[in-house]
């Protein structure tokens, strides 16, 4: 069982599965951009959210092997999509004149 460095607190089955789940929505998700979809970007930064609060900075084996995560990395590629998606998001609001101009 993998235990989160530091708390001795082992690393559940259900907090595992939602982990699995963020990082497939996460690799899923990454092409937003290429993709040009703010569905995609939305969900990325979905999984990038769960990422951050179920990946441990650091994980012991228990066999002496660490592992290091570094969560800014994480919370900047969030922040992109953010910005990605109020430059792009296009579909948000849409604007219809009306005009009487031509009106008989």
């Amino acid at each position: 069982m993998t235990e989160a460095s530091g708390t001795g607190t082992p690393i559940t089955s259900t907090s595992t599965d939602v982990l699995a789940s963020a990082k497939s929505d996460y690799i899923t998700n990454v092409g937003y951009e290429e993709n040009g979809s703010v569905t995609e970007a939305k969900a990325f930064i979905t999984a990038c959210r769960k990422l951050l609060l179920y990946l441990p900075k650091r994980m012991g084996s228990g066999s002496g092997e660490e592992l290091e995560f570094d969560p800014k990395i994480i919370a900047e590629e969030k922040e992109e999509a953010r910005r990605w998606i109020s430059a792009n998001n296009t579909g948000q609001r849409r604007q219809v004149h009306f005009s009487v101009e031509d009106y008989r």
